[in-house]
């Protein structure tokens, strides 16, 4: 939602804020940089949420969070499941809408325990 909203508000800015230069190439350059922040906003986002797929089992065991102490690995194994569902869920529909956005993020690279979750 806060990536929609951020997509909005920088359309609404760009057409409130009228170029210096008048002219095609003006608004082709415009529409493009608009374009990459709104690409580089995304990536970062997905960079983010895949950052969560990650096992953390060393943090879990020797420090576990309060309320997490009486639960079974079992039950965070369970959890990071319903997690990396999700998160490949967003990722499906976000990769569909922007192919560009796949290849971007693969370029910039992602854990390699979360090729089998990933692929």
């Amino acid at each position: 939602a806060c990536l929609a909203a951020s997509r909005t508000r920088l359309n609404q800015h760009l057409q409130e804020q009228p170029t210096a230069e008048a002219g095609q190439t003006a608004d082709m350059e415009k529409e493009e940089l608009k374009n990459a922040l709104i690409l580089t906003q995304e990536s970062a986002a997905i960079q983010i949420l895949l950052e969560c797929c990650v096992p953390q089992s060393e943090i879990d065991s020797s420090n576990p969070t309060k309320g997490e102490e009486s639960l079974g690995s079992g039950t965070r194994l369970t959890s990071l499941q319903e997690v990396q569902s999700l998160v490949c869920s967003y990722l499906h529909q976000a990769f569909i809408a922007d192919p560009n956005l796949a290849k971007l993020v693969h370029f910039q690279g992602y854990p390699t325990e979360l090729l089998e979750v990933t692929v």
